[in-house]
């Protein structure tokens, strides 16, 4: 790969992707789409610069397809006391769609990648370490997160918030002082497998208010508690791989976790079954008559369950 050349930041709205936007070909079609590549972006700075511009790269309000490719974007966080953090994010995509992220270097900024009210974007194969926080995506659909090494970053690692219909795969989260490594939150329709999560100072995976998600076959180890589950429906979180956690799963019912709700449905409807079937035995063999009458059986069936 050739050497990285530096560039100033990128700011891209309404799809004006130009050379001078580090745009270096494609025409913006599915077949032939904008690149951004080969560049190196410092955003050092020495006061917080509030426009939108003190990101290293922004695209806002596009709807051409680009891919962002062997950028690295570094420097921008700025540490004010011991406590406060400022400074500029390395990607920022925002109302935007049909884009992809491989193998770009998103280190020291204060979020490696945001992602906001977007479809279809594609991570792939990224390195984004210390920043204090890694990836953060909110209100988007149709994402995939694959293949990226999402570490020791210490504000949160990978914060997923009210996305649908995604895909969470093969990545390495974790090994950092972060609360929480992995951070699903009133998503729905999204699967999380594959993941490596592992050395976060509080919880590997939380799983907040989730609906008809899939979380399992992740390794999940040395984290203070491997996983927490609560307030999600029709969730299934298991199989996944807990080792040397303090504590492996917890969820509103014990230790142990809850199923999703259409486990519990299956579960209740089987139990009801069992319990009426005893009853009716019952009833059979205790049925006293009275003089002259037939007894008249009315058979209890599964759809009659409470």
């Amino acid at each position: 790969m050739d050497a990285l050349v530096s560039h100033d930041r990128i700011f891209i709205y309404n799809d004006n992707f130009t050379a001078e936007n580090g745009v270096t070909e494609g025409s913006g079609t599915y077949d032939d789409p904008f690149v951004i590549e080969g560049w190196d972006i410092n955003i050092s700075q020495s006061e917080y610069d509030q426009s939108q511009n003190h990101h290293g790269i922004y695209i806002a309000y596009s709807e051409e397809w680009f891919v962002i490719r062997n950028v690295t974007i570094h420097s921008g966080l700025v540490q004010i006391d011991p406590n406060s953090f400022t400074g500029g994010d390395g990607i920022v995509l925002r109302n935007s769609a049909h884009g992809r992220i491989e193998n770009c270097k998103l280190i020291g900024n204060l979020a490696g990648m945001e992602i906001m009210w977007c479809e279809y974007i594609q991570a792939f194969g990224n390195t984004i370490q210390q920043n204090l926080h890694g990836v953060t995506a909110s209100d988007s659909s149709s994402l995939r997160i694959e293949e990226n090494d999402i570490s020791s970053n210490s504000g949160g690692n990978l914060e997923l918030d009210y996305i649908t219909d995604s895909l969470v795969l093969n990545n390495s989260v974790g090994d950092s002082d972060s609360w929480i490594g992995l951070n699903l939150y009133g998503a729905e329709r999204c699967t999380v497998t594959g993941n490596r999560i592992s050395y976060n100072a509080g919880i590997g995976v939380n799983i907040g208010y989730c609906k008809d998600c899939t979380i399992t076959n992740n390794t999940i180890t040395n984290n203070r508690l491997g996983m927490a589950v609560y307030g999600s429906e029709e969730t299934v979180y298991e199989p996944n791989y807990f080792r040397n956690n303090e504590d492996d799963i917890q969820g509103p019912e014990d230790e142990g976790g809850v199923l999703g709700s259409a486990q519990y449905v299956f579960i209740l409807w089987i139990g009801a079954a069992v319990v009426i079937a005893v009853i009716a035995v019952l009833m059979e063999r205790r049925r006293i008559s009275p003089p002259g009458r037939t007894p008249t059986t009315i058979p209890m069936t599964p759809s009659q369950a409470p």
